[in-house]
Formats: structure tokens, C-alpha cells, sequence
């Protein structure tokens, strides 16, 4: 009976001193930083939003708005994207609110917007917005992906 409880402490000795030494810290390279290369936006792709990051130095919302308001780049709509937000929306002005909350002003009436062109102008806006333009205005506008 002793020899059992004996051949399980050798072994765990035996796995215990595996031989690595102990050492100091070993320093290394600092960790990766994340981050994006660019400005998100949300274009259109198989009639859903999609989204898109813009080369960009700058990564602000208002930043966002002026690059979609340009729409898709030659290289964006080879690769299939377009957009619903009309041109003659532009430009598109951010004005901040309180809450985390927004106000976009277009040069047009939000009524003449699609509703992917809203949802591209609310999640290129990153928060809840209004839309105003041409003397109308919408209630708050969040964004949802489908």
C-alpha cells in the first residue's frame, strides 16, 4: 500500500523538476496598439449598410460626414458600394447636443432621403442624431445595422 502513495510522490517530483531554471522578467517589445487606419463611414452594399474605413489622418465625426457626403471612391464602388445619400445633401454639418446626441444639417429636406440614406448618416455620425434641412426636421435617428 505504501509503494502507490510513494510512486505518486516521485512522480510528481519527478514532473516538478522539469529542469527549466528559474529567471528574472524577461522584457520584451511594448504591446501592438489598435486602432484604425482611418475614418469609419457606412456606404451601401447589397442594400444594406456597410462600413467602411476612409485614409484619414483626422478620425472625427465631422470628418466622417464630408467623406460620406463625397460618396464612394472608384476603388469603394468596384468593390460593389454606393450610397443613398444624395449629393446635393451636402454638406453635412454635425452640431453636437447634450446626452450624447446630435444635430445634422443637411441643404435638403430629410424627407427626401431614402431610409438607408438616414441610417448612413445616423452611423457615420456614431451617436443619435436629428436631421434638419429645408425647414423640416426629424426626430432622434439611431443607428442599426442590418
Amino acid at each position: 500500500m505504501i509503494r502507490r502513495p510513494l510512486a505518486v510522490v516521485l512522480l510528481l517530483a519527478l514532473c516538478a523538476g522539469c529542469g527549466v531554471r528559474a529567471s528574472n522578467v524577461i522584457p520584451g517589445a511594448p504591446g501592438p496598439t489598435v486602432g484604425a487606419a482611418g475614418v469609419p463611414i457606412y456606404l451601401v452594399r447589397n442594400g444594406k449598410t456597410a462600413i467602411v474605413l476612409r485614409p484619414s489622418a483626422e478620425r472625427d465625426v465631422t470628418t466622417a460626414l464630408t467623406a460620406l457626403a463625397k460618396g464612394p471612391t472608384p476603388g469603394e464602388a468596384a468593390q460593389g458600394f454606393t450610397t443613398e445619400v444624395p449629393r446635393s445633401a451636402a454638406p453635412l454639418v454635425l452640431t453636437p447636443g447634450p446626452d450624447d446626441q446630435a444635430t445634422v444639417t443637411l441643404a435638403i429636406a430629410p424627407a427626401a432621403l431614402s431610409s438607408l440614406a438616414v441610417q448612413q448618416i445616423a452611423c457615420t455620425a456614431r451617436s443619435p442624431v436629428r436631421l434638419v434641412g429645408g425647414g423640416a426636421a426629424t426626430g432622434l435617428v439611431s443607428c442599426f445595422t442590418r
